[in-house]
């Protein structure tokens, strides 16, 4: 099974902010269809910018990722 990392804008500059981000991705991927038991892993990264750096790094790095 592949490890993904799926990198969304949002939660702003807070590790409070980042947790309710990703929990709120989290049931919103849920309510779609998606299991939990998926290994996605969602990083929340604050700005647009931000997310899609984390997201090149990974892909330059060899890592799944999405954005």
């Amino acid at each position: 099974m592949v490890n993904v990392k799926l990198y969304v804008e949002g939660g702003g500059d807070s590790s409070y902010l980042h947790k309710a981000c990703r929990k709120g991705f989290r049931k919103f991927l849920e309510a779609a269809g998606l299991k939990r038991e998926c290994k996605l892993s969602i990083v929340a990264c604050g700005s647009r910018n931000k997310a899609y750096e984390r997201y090149c790094t990974a892909i330059k790095n060899g890592n799944g990722a999405m954005l």
